[in-house]
């Protein structure tokens, strides 16, 4: 008889892939709840459940499709994946998806010095700017002293926030749900149903911005075509779960929770009727949450423009090119995180998912699985030939 290890022991390599995906996509947008909003209920009834199902199916043929692009090619570098994909037009669309990482690294850093600063700043009302500043400031210190410490505590905090959000979901669906009936059923749009589709077709980006950090870390746990099945439908399942509960949230508390910071605090309160404790352990998690993918983002992209930087800055150390990397980035973070949480989202991840979309993420839905059967059939004649 198969023992259990035996059995589902196969499931620790997708497990650790959706988790990856999991813990980049609860960062500090979807911790403070205003991606959301924005990217969903804020454009109406159709966010609630039509637009979450719809970027998630995307998603995940996205994540099983890239996932078995880098196993078949054995290509688990950023840069050769993206050479791959596109051959002979490769510098420009690798030399455009550089461009759209560095904005990407941007707005992270802006939205973790805005929202983990909003998150402290309305537990225990201290200004904004210096909580974030602690903030950026603790990111900072991570990425040059002691990023393997945010790595190992990574998954921790993943499983405690998800904890969390059954929680509020569970408590929170209840008091929503015949607010949420009556705003989907009135099919209440806030604005035409075109502009509508663009903002929610522009939140598969978000959905899939694991996707450059999963292509190293496939490498030897991404090992056949079962693994990268099992690796979408898991992140793809945790990921939907999880919108859709905080979508029949927010819908209950529309229109007032439009341009609000922080709507996860503010349903809390408004909606559910959460207690001092609650708020504590949920503004507790969700600034680990900050903390870890900010530093695991940026962390990976000091030490891609390290080596960029080096080209230039010949004489210096690895620890000085990363040290100048960070305080830029810290720098940029507090300037674009001044913007507001609500602008930033929609304007930094609109001009990001404007770039990413028609140049990689919906072209990967053609190209990939046509160069992988274009692979497969040539190799199989050549191993026909062969016999």
């Amino acid at each position: 008889m198969q023992t259990i290890k035996d059995k589902f022991g196969w499931l620790v390599g997708p497990f650790t892939i959706a988790s990856l995906w999991y813990g980049i996509y609860i960062g500090p947008g979807f911790a403070g709840g205003a991606q959301i909003v924005s990217y969903f209920v804020g454009q109406g009834w159709l966010g609630v459940f039509i637009g979450p199902i719809i970027t998630s199916l995307v998603a995940s043929t996205l994540c099983f499709l890239v996932l078995e692009y880098s196993r078949t090619f054995e290509l688990y570098n950023f840069r050769a994946f993206y050479d791959g994909v596109y051959g002979k037009f490769k510098l420009f669309f690798a030399n455009v998806k550089e461009f759209s990482a560095m904005l990407a690294c941007i707005t992270i850093s802006a939205l973790s010095f805005a929202t983990g600063g909003r998150l402290i700043a309305e537990l225990i009302h201290v200004n904004y700017i210096i909580a974030g500043l602690v903030t950026i400031g603790i990111i900072a210190i991570l990425i040059i002293c002691g990023q393997s410490i945010v790595l190992k505590s990574s998954s921790l905090i993943t499983i405690a926030l998800v904890s969390l959000l059954i929680y509020i979901g569970i408590r929170g669906i209840a008091p929503s749900w015949d607010s949420m009936v009556k705003f989907t059923s009135k099919k209440v749009i806030t604005t035409t149903y075109k502009d509508a589709w663009i903002k929610i077709i522009l939140y598969i980006n978000i959905m899939v911005a694991f996707i450059d950090a999963a292509i190293p870390s496939s490498k030897g746990v991404v090992k056949t075509k079962r693994d990268s099945i099992a690796s979408a439908i898991i992140g793809g399942t945790l990921v939907l779960c999880s919108t859709i509960m905080m979508t029949i949230m927010f819908s209950a508390g529309m229109p007032d929770v439009v341009g609000v910071d922080m709507p996860t605090v503010w349903s809390l309160e408004h909606i559910i009727g959460a207690g001092f404790s609650i708020k504590l352990i949920y503004t507790t998690i969700a600034y680990l949450a900050v903390i870890s993918t900010g530093a695991g983002y940026l962390y990976g992209m000091a030490e891609r423009y390290q080596v960029v930087l080096n080209k230039i800055w010949k004489n210096s150390s690895y620890q000085a090119r990363r040290i100048t990397l960070v305080i830029m980035l810290v720098c940029l973070g507090i300037y674009f995180g001044r913007m507001g949480i609500p602008d930033l989202v929609t304007k930094a991840y609109g001009i990001i998912g404007r770039i990413n979309i028609p140049l990689f993420e919906l072209p990967f839905l053609v190209i990939l699985p046509y160069q992988i059967a274009k692979y497969k059939k040539t190799n199989s004649k050549t191993s026909l030939t062969n016999l």
